[in-house]
């Protein structure tokens, strides 16, 4: 592959990462109205969504260019999230840094923390509003908790045998009718 043939594919991951981005804070702006009782015109939309994208964390911009780079290179989003082009485009589009978690040995004693993850309540826990990002996931050997994640407060747990099966939203790929949106 030459160099030119590497700035086009990674500038391509990098536009089609920040439109999964704005995309994803669009529609969770769009729900977070909805349950307040509040419609946004398109150039609002637009200003919170790039509010957002400013602030959005290394994780959710490498999420969305993996993908990206995913399809860009037919290849698995497990490959494609320390993928060369993919950490060249986090660089270009001026994300935070991402750190992937670092890989347990395989002698190593189970953390009692298990595995904590940012999330956004989408709906469901009545204790939350949706749009709630003041909380996170944690995935250890008991279950599937959820916390408060400036304090830590367990908010609820589900336990494995509990769990039957998980649906994660896909991103959305196009626009909702009526809707133009430039990005740079």
């Amino acid at each position: 592959m030459t160099d030119e043939e590497l700035e086009e594919r990674t500038q391509r991951i990098a536009d089609a990462g920040r439109r999964d981005v704005v995309a994803r804070l669009q529609d969770a702006l769009i729900r977070q109205a909805a349950g307040a009782g509040l419609t946004l015109d398109d150039d609002e939309l637009e200003r919170l969504a790039a509010e957002a994208g400013a602030r959005a964390d290394g994780a959710l911009w490498r999420r969305a260019l993996a993908g990206a780079a995913s399809h860009e290179l037919g290849i698995s989003l497990g490959e494609a999230v320390e993928h060369p082009v993919v950490l060249r485009a986090h660089e270009r589009v001026g994300a935070p840094a991402y750190v992937l978690p670092a890989r347990k040995d395989q002698n190593a004693s189970s953390d009692a923390d298990g595995l904590r993850i940012a999330a956004i309540h989408l709906g469901g826990i009545e204790a939350l509003r949706v749009g709630e990002d003041d909380i996170e996931l944690r995935l250890s050997t008991a279950g599937l908790d959820v916390l408060k994640r400036s304090s830590g407060a367990p908010i609820g747990r589900l336990e494995w045998g509990q769990i039957e099966s998980v649906d994660l939203p896909r991103g959305r790929r196009g626009l909702l009718p009526g809707r133009r949106r430039t990005f740079e």
